[in-house]
């Protein structure tokens, strides 16, 4: 039998209206326990390709794998589908579910509310960044930033200024380079300012005087600074938009706005490095807000970024940012617990489990 709970809206009341529900249930002996001969309740959530839903029949390589223990061990068992990750230690804490089948790595915190099995699956984090940032109009648009404006402003007002104080200084030369009229005459100062700010010197026109000569050193030092960081902001922002090139290890998300699933062990340790993280419900929505624009960068176990990433623009970069072992749920002490491990050693043993896997990933 598979009882789906379905529950989007008000997060916070269908949370503890189903730990409520579920928690009478198991005082009231509605939901089995391990040691009695009826069906044990097994808690999980969508997250391809460990679980998938169609309908209410679950499926996925995580779950198959569970199928396979519970069957292995002649275990009887309904479905109760959950929300979020953090609903799963609210079920569990409860009483109100016997196994929890979803991506869980052991963490501190986590081993206060429930105890793990052995490893599933071998897993861990990977860097995602969406394809537009390698989009040569993205490109564009960032090379015409606000920074770089601000300074192309900067630099026309002070080529303004160099080629008046040149004409001022040139104007009056018998034969010099420099119209003596105004228009004629800020013309070509402008030009040479042009030529000699940007170091290309064609040398077509050149100041005689002295104070000239002054207006043209400090132009000639000017452009040592002005070229300087115009070359900056240049290469800041193609790194910006060039991010599948150079994000692929924590150090390159500093000062990156990063998507991940919140309440996840991922965002713990990404927060610890001072990442600064955009929390979602599931792995999905991170997704989503990465193909709406809402971010670039995403952080997300790499079966997901495999088989998801691609229909939503995102491609992982990079090595594993650490290394996990996925393991089923049980409540603390669960007599279950030991019992699903032999199962586990079997199969593993047997080869079946990367058969699953591949066959879900592959």
């Amino acid at each position: 039998m598979l009882v789906a709970l379905n529950g989007r809206v008000g997060r916070l009341w269908y949370r503890w209206l189903l730990v409520g529900v579920l928690s009478a249930m198991a005082v009231g002996g509605g939901v089995a326990r391990a040691q009695s001969d009826v069906e044990l309740v097994v808690a999980t959530f969508e997250v391809e390709p460990f679980v998938e839903r169609r309908g209410e029949v679950p499926g996925g390589f995580l779950f198959e794998v569970w199928e396979q223990v519970a069957a292995e061990l002649g275990w009887d068992y309904e479905v109760v589908w959950i929300e979020s990750l953090t609903d799963m230690g609210d079920v569990i804490r409860a009483g109100g579910a016997d196994v929890g089948v979803a991506p869980l790595s052991s963490t501190s915190s986590r081993e206060e509310v429930f105890d793990f099995t052995t490893g599933v699956v071998a897993s861990g984090p990977m860097v995602g960044v969406h394809e537009r940032t390698e989009n040569p109009v993205s490109l564009a648009s960032a090379l015409i930033s606000v920074d770089i404006l601000k300074l192309l402003g900067w630099s026309a007002v002070g080529l303004l200024v160099l080629s008046h104080m040149m004409w001022q200084a040139e104007r009056r030369t018998p034969h010099g380079d420099f119209a003596p009229g105004y228009g004629r005459g800020v013309w070509d100062g402008l030009w040479w300012a042009m030529v000699t700010v940007t170091t290309i010197g064609y040398g077509d026109k050149s100041p005689r005087t002295t104070p000239g000569r002054l207006v043209a050193m400090l132009a000639m030092l000017g452009s040592l600074f002005l070229v300087g960081a115009f070359v900056s902001e240049v290469t800041t922002a193609l790194q910006s938009q060039r991010a599948a090139q150079v994000v692929s290890e924590v150090g390159d998300l500093e000062g990156r706005p990063v998507a991940v699933v919140e309440g996840s062990s991922y965002e713990a340790f990404l927060e610890e490095r001072g990442v600064n993280t955009v929390g979602y419900p599931t792995q999905l929505d991170a997704f989503v807000a990465a193909e709406a624009g809402e971010v670039d960068v995403v952080v997300a176990d790499r079966y997901s970024l495999d088989a998801l990433g691609a229909d939503y623009g995102i491609r992982g970069t990079g090595d594993l940012l650490y290394d996990e072992f996925i393991g089923f749920a049980v409540p603390e002490d669960s007599p279950l617990r030991s019992d699903i491990n032999g199962a586990l050693s079997d199969l593993h043993q047997q080869g079946r489990i990367r058969e699953i896997v591949d066959h879900w990933t592959k």
